[in-house]
């Protein structure tokens, strides 16, 4: 005997009692009326709902056991003329056999009528899941270009139908990797895939797809996982779209980023070289000149200054705005490009700087700096100092901090400058601003130089910028701390 028969005939057995007990109740609802109120009821006038109810809520069988159950409680306790085991009248026997007869065929047409009714049911419920199916199918066909069926660990295909690319199997396989996936993304497409199974989550992948003709097309691919009443994975149900034209885009909105980047640092050279230049010339001619004026009026007075004439005092106040103007062009050229960058290196030019920048904004600034001097190209000295510029200015425009900690260190084969300080922070929103704090600018030098670059910041915690830059040398030397105070 099957697993499954026990239960099913248990089942049986409880609708067969309780269509023993339906006649039950309907013969002594008949005594009931007959004996206690005096009502003539016929013999079975109480038989014939129970038959109908029965056979309409428990089947056929039960049925035909409420149809014998009357019988026999009409044979024994109705019939006033009928012996224990012989009739004696033949209107019992027709009033028995009619009974018979009726509940037999009430119980077959009934369960007729259930069977029929489920199958309508069954009928409705096939044709509403195929509708269901088809718009399903229609709306995945046209949200997706391709949908396809894969077994539990994915080393069969079992079905792939493709609106855009040249691709469509019903037959299952196991070389879909090798038919349909370039070798280039084979392993990155596996990798997705051992992910998606050991997380039992969505499979999502950008990968290449090789189709019939030989061409290439780029797809997303995103499948689910469908899991039976054990929670085990029993198939992957997955869609892909083509996204060719984006791939395309985003390539060429990457080149014109490269060409644009590679122009602003054409321009970003151009322009330190102008400022070198005119740097140069406010030294050398404009200094000269202004020295050979002062020299002259120094001359006049010393020769002349004995008489007392009354212009000497003027050419004095002369020669004083003529000092002034010698400091202002020496302020203006070393602020255009600090020959200290090419001549002394990066390390001086950070810590004149940053004496320079405690002068002038008053807040205390250290600086750390590698004993040795670290090998960066004119580019990145440039850059680095430029970025760290830029950092200060923020710190005294926005930060309104007590205190600024600077330093370089070298890691492997990269130094790494940190400034920090103490100040408000501000929003990380605010970072979204493409013109705020200057930091797209520090983040294009950054960039261009191949150098990574970062900002932190809380409310009410300060900022912390670092910038890590490749190096053609670094050590492990010893760092010197440098405070500059006010002197």
């Amino acid at each position: 005997m099957q697993a499954g028969a026990e239960p099913r005939l248990g089942h049986l057995a409880v609708r067969l009692a309780v269509a023993i007990g339906a006649a039950g109740a309907a013969f002594l609802l008949r005594q009931i009326l007959t004996r206690r109120f005096g009502i003539g009821v016929p013999p079975f006038a109480t038989f014939y709902p129970a038959v109908v109810i029965v056979a309409m809520r428990l089947g056929l069988w039960a049925g035909l056991t409420a149809t014998a159950s009357s019988e026999l409680l009409a044979f024994f306790w109705i019939f006033p003329t009928s012996g224990r085991w012989t009739i004696k009248s033949t209107t019992e026997v027709a009033y028995l056999g009619v009974f018979c007869c009726i509940g037999a065929l009430t119980s077959v047409a009934i369960d007729r009528y259930r069977r029929n009714l489920a199958r309508i049911k069954d009928l409705e419920k096939d044709h509403a899941l195929r509708q269901n199916e088809e718009r399903f199918r229609a709306f995945v066909t046209a949200s997706t270009d391709a949908m396809y069926r894969m077994n539990a660990d994915w080393s069969e295909m079992r079905h792939l139908q493709s609106r855009e690319f040249s691709l469509e199997t019903s037959v299952p396989t196991e070389t879909w990797l090798q038919k349909y996936i370039h070798p280039d993304d084979r392993a990155q497409v596996m990798a997705a895939i051992e992910k998606a199974i050991q997380t039992r989550d969505t499979f999502e992948s950008e990968h290449r797809v090789l189709l019939t003709d030989g061409n290439l097309r780029w797809t997303f691919s995103r499948a689910i996982p469908l899991k039976n009443a054990n929670g085990e994975i029993v198939e992957w149900f997955g869609a892909a779209s083509d996204i060719t034209d984006r791939k395309r885009a985003e390539d060429e909105l990457r080149r014109s980023e490269d060409r644009l980047r590679a122009l602003a640092a054409r321009l970003q050279t151009a322009g330190e070289r102008e400022r070198l230049r005119i740097a140069r010339e406010l030294h050398d001619q404009m200094g000269s000149a202004l020295t050979g004026i002062k020299m002259d009026l120094d001359w006049i007075v010393r020769k002349h200054g004995a008489g007392a004439y009354e212009w000497v005092p003027m050419v004095e106040e002369s020669m004083k705005s003529v000092d002034s103007t010698i400091g202002l062009v020496r302020r203006l050229a070393t602020e255009l490009r600090p020959q200290m960058l090419d001549t002394v290196g990066l390390g001086a030019a950070i810590e004149w700087y940053a004496t320079e920048f405690q002068r002038r904004a008053g807040i205390p600034c250290t600086v750390k700096m590698p004993a040795d001097l670290l090998k960066f190209s004119s580019d990145q000295r440039i850059a680095v100092f430029r970025i760290f510029q830029e950092a200060l200015t923020n710190v005294a425009r926005h930060s309104r901090a007590s205190n600024v900690a600077v330093a370089v260190v070298p890691e492997n084969s990269h130094a790494i400058l940190t400034i920090e300080d103490d100040g408000v922070g501000f929003p990380a929103d605010m970072l979204a601003n493409t013109q705020a704090l200057g930091v797209v600018g520090m983040r294009e030098r950054a960039l261009l130089l191949g150098a990574e670059f970062s900002i932190e910041s809380k409310q009410a915690g300060g900022t912390t910028i670092t910038l890590r830059m490749p190096l053609e040398y670094a050590g492990e030397p010893a760092l010197v701390d440098h405070e500059y105070i006010d002197r």
